[in-house]
């Protein structure tokens, strides 16, 4: 990335609010507030910084803490632009381990990624997700890496519902380790505004959903010579196109 958020405030600790004005007063929500007063033992005249999802972040300085409501007073703030990352839409399908799915998400915050759509195949071992959860994961990911903006996650949806879905100056890849005759995406990748890579199950996908998703566009691609993990496919195209990006 090219803003220095590393060395402006790295002796800070990192909070999210996805309401951060430019300047004045603001409160922390209760999570965050509990955060920072309760577990880091934060106190006023102290300072933090406070991101906002959407490429924001504020140097603050604590003028009440709170374990509720902690009250803040903007010192700085700065607004960078999209990273590589934002242009990396990810459909996959949960693991039947929520442990697997939450690490998949937890490492492609840190990596850069804009958005993410669980889907359910053929092959599906979980048709279930605690959204509340993921995107608690999600966030903590975002703070920990030091990343500004925060992926979108979508709702689950059928894997034939979401190759019907338009997306406009795009390329289109579905992952499959059935076949060593397919191409690898790092060969195929061209430039675009938006890459969509739809991964499936441990079962992978059927040869109809094959099928299906090359009628709509989708090139079919290998993310290497071993066998992967759905969680560890997903990781491998979102680096991938970070390499193919930079």
């Amino acid at each position: 990335m090219n803003f220095d958020l590393k060395t402006k405030y790295k002796k800070n600790e990192i909070f999210f609010n996805p309401k951060l004005p430019k300047i004045g007063l603001f409160q922390l929500d209760l999570k965050e507030s509990r955060h920072c007063v309760k577990v880091l033992r934060l106190s006023e005249n102290n300072i933090i910084s406070v991101i906002d999802g959407k490429g924001n972040i504020a140097k603050c300085r604590i003028i009440k803490a709170n374990s509720k409501a902690t009250e803040l007073e903007i010192i700085k703030f700065n607004n960078y632009p999209n990273p590589i990352g934002k242009n990396i839409h990810i459909a996959i399908s949960p693991t039947k381990n929520m442990n697997r799915f939450e690490w998949f998400l937890e490492k492609t915050v840190e990596l850069g990624i804009g958005e993410i759509t669980p889907i359910i195949s053929e092959n599906s071992e979980r048709e279930k997700l605690n959204f509340q959860r993921l995107e608690k994961k999600i966030i903590t990911s975002l703070k920990q890496s030091q990343n500004l903006f925060l992926p979108k996650i979508n709702p689950l949806v059928n894997f034939k519902e979401f190759i019907n879905l338009k997306f406009n100056n795009s390329q289109k890849f579905i992952c499959h380790n059935g076949n060593s005759t397919f191409k690898y995406l790092n060969n195929e990748l061209i430039k675009k505004e938006i890459y969509i890579i739809v991964i499936g199950p441990e079962g992978g996908f059927s040869e109809k959903e094959i099928q299906d998703s090359e009628s709509f566009g989708f090139i079919k691609v290998l993310l290497g010579s071993s066998r992967l993990r759905t969680e560890t496919a997903g990781i491998i195209a979102c680096h991938t196109i970070h390499l193919f990006s930079s």
